[in-house]
């Protein structure tokens, strides 16, 4: 819990313009509360990461490492962690289990509970990873968990949100705002105004289609192999988009998962196409009584 105690120090604006654009798609309470309390925000590092993601189309590590701890720390500044510490404890011990078994096993890798009773998951830069409590509760067994963190772990292993952020319209974006924005000092109430406007509509303009599908369906495809590695069955995967299939459209708690992803019937069918090309060991395991156990 010390490191997610971290997070809570870093809450520059251009996270919450990327937190901003995936709540806003639902009015959310959790969207508002950031509209309301961007003037207690620090911007000023909103044009420090903007310029530094114009800069280049390659960002080292430690470069991933800062913006993924800005991004983080907005999340978890937005919707809080869970304060059940046996809960955050398990679920980051099959995070940190998963990603040894990753293509970037080396990275400081930390995984949370969201309060939140929507159903989703988030990942940000750097390998944070996060599942919502509504999600959790969803869930029956450790190979359902790891098959939802396996994917947010694939989105950080092949940087879907540092390509994103990275394309000329996001960056374009970014930096207009970073150049606004210049010393915060005397701003008027009025030039907040136009700034929390701007900040809004670059949110909407920027992130309201969440990443491309193709990164989805590369997340999803990729995360049975990562849970095959790992010795969990992959089918536990296909269990969960069942789940939130059965959902339906019409479930408010799906809104925000259904505004920035494919629908969970079509991922069923890509994840059928890709689950039959496996080669799954025969002792592939669900581990529902650890589960229940950790969480229950």
């Amino acid at each position: 819990m010390k490191n997610f105690r971290l997070f809570q120090k870093h809450l520059p604006a251009l996270c919450s313009v990327f937190l901003f654009c995936l709540l806003l798609a639902t009015n959310s309470s959790h969207a508002r509360g950031l509209l309301d309390n961007l003037n207690n925000m620090d911007l000023s590092k909103l044009e420090q990461v903007g310029q530094k993601l114009a800069q280049s189309s390659e960002k080292s590590e430690d470069e991933e490492m800062e913006i993924g701890e800005h991004m983080a720390g907005t999340l978890v500044g937005a919707v809080p962690l869970d304060n059940n510490s046996k809960a955050q404890a398990y679920v980051n011990k099959v995070g940190r289990w998963l990603s040894l078994h990753s293509e970037r096993p080396d990275i400081p890798w930390q995984f949370g509970v969201l309060n939140d009773n929507d159903l989703n998951a988030f990942a940000a830069p750097g390998g944070y990873v996060f599942i919502t409590r509504g999600l959790l509760n969803t869930l029956d067994n450790e190979a359902e968990l790891a098959g939802v963190l396996a994917h947010e772990i694939q989105h950080v292993t092949h940087k879907h949100y540092l390509k994103a952020a990275q394309k000329n319209n996001l960056i374009g974006a970014a930096s207009d705002i970073g150049m606004m924005l210049g010393n915060s000092s005397g701003r008027s109430s009025a030039q907040q105004r136009e700034i929390n406007e701007r900040l809004l509509n670059a949110s909407k303009q920027l992130y309201a289609r969440g990443l491309d599908k193709d990164d989805e369906f590369e997340a999803d495809r990729d995360a049975l192999q990562l849970m095959t590695r790992a010795g969990y069955d992959p089918y536990a995967f296909v269990a969960v988009m069942q789940k939130l299939d059965a959902h339906g459209a019409s479930d408010s708690k799906m809104a925000l998962l259904l505004a920035t992803h494919p629908s969970p019937a079509d991922r069923l069918v890509s994840l059928g196409a890709s689950i039959n090309t496996l080669k799954i060991p025969a002792n592939t395991a669900t581990l529902e009584s650890r589960f229940q156990q950790a969480l229950r």
